[in-house]
């Protein structure tokens, strides 16, 4: 074949390389040029004891701005239920009232462990109002995570607590982990309630007085 006969050909039958080359290049040079990715930022990772008593670490991706809003839903909805639960007026109906308030944010599911936790705890925290007693309570250290393996929110928390009855006080003090999931979205449109409390979890129970 001689060399005009071949540049020919190859003249007449270019446009077949360059119409792919007009639209793959853009792509193949945005790839090339662009910056690489930086890994996403970490949040501490916090350690809990689980069901089984093993120590694991969570973590919370920091890029995510959705899961920064609900890490700090997460911690808020955990503060407001320790402060419900943990610390009362010497008055039970005052108290009956902010538990009943509260109780929606708690897993509606009928019979499970966790409606079975805040009756029980409800019965205790009603019973102490009803005898004149009250309680006081400090947060010594409060963190919050995901647990990518459950898929939920969990919030660890060391808490000092002071009970004043019949004029003495004694002090206790404990950890509480606090277990979150989203909600089904029935139940977040109607009552605007994100995050619900699946399980909660007292450990390192100590009585100093």
């Amino acid at each position: 074949m001689h060399l005009d006969h071949l540049a020919y050909l190859v003249q007449k039958r270019m446009w077949l390389f360059f119409i792919p080359y007009v639209f793959i290049s853009p792509i193949f040079y945005y790839y090339l040029f662009k910056a690489p990715s930086t890994p996403p930022e970490k949040i501490m990772p916090i350690a809990f004891v689980d069901a089984n008593g093993n120590t694991r670490k969570l973590y919370c991706g920091k890029d995510d701005a959705n899961d920064i809003n609900m890490l700090a839903l997460s911690e808020k909805t955990g503060k407001e239920m320790l402060n419900v639960l943990f610390s009362f007026p010497a008055n039970k109906k005052e108290t009956a009232a902010r538990i009943a308030t509260y109780s929606k944010y708690f897993s509606q599911e009928r019979d499970s462990s966790i409606q079975n936790f805040l009756k029980s705890q409800a019965e205790k925290t009603l019973s102490l109002a009803d005898s004149g007693a009250s309680a006081t309570f400090n947060i010594t250290y409060i963190s919050g995570g995901y647990d990518p393996k459950n898929k939920n929110y969990v919030v660890v928390s060391d808490l000092t607590q002071k009970l004043v009855r019949n004029g003495i006080e004694t002090t206790k003090k404990f950890s509480v982990d606090i277990y979150l999931k989203m909600t089904a979205k029935d139940r977040k449109e109607s009552e605007g309630i994100i995050l619900e409390i699946t399980s909660v979890k007292l450990r390192n129970i100590k009585n100093e007085s």
